[in-house]
């Protein structure tokens, strides 16, 4: 970063520094998960993140939440931005829809 300071006589003095960020945000998604058509799941994920948002925004409950339920009808993969200040943190969970088998007339 490159600093310009003006002190009260008008002189300037120019500083570059260093700004170290501390990101010390962390997200454990778990992994996929496989679940049967037309049941929901919530995701099991943990983080210290203060502010969530998972796309697509479909067959999910609420996707700003940190472990929101969905129920896709076909095999999706979510994606999840995790923010705190100016960190930011993406991964992705897939949920595995096993479609039900039909019975077979013999």
């Amino acid at each position: 970063v490159n600093i310009r300071i003006k002190d009260a006589s008008g002189c300037f003095v120019n500083k570059i520094d260093t700004v170290n960020l501390n990101n010390n945000l962390t997200f454990n998604n778990g992994g996929s998960v496989i679940i049967c058509e037309g049941k929901s799941i919530k995701l099991l994920t943990n983080s210290n993140a203060s502010t969530f948002l998972w796309t697509p925004n479909t067959y999910i409950n609420n996707n700003t939440l940190l472990q929101p339920t969905v129920n896709p009808a076909i095999s999706t993969t979510y994606f999840v931005t995790a923010t705190t200040g100016v960190c930011t943190y993406l991964d992705s969970i897939k949920v595995n829809v096993t479609l039900r088998q039909l019975p077979m007339l013999v």
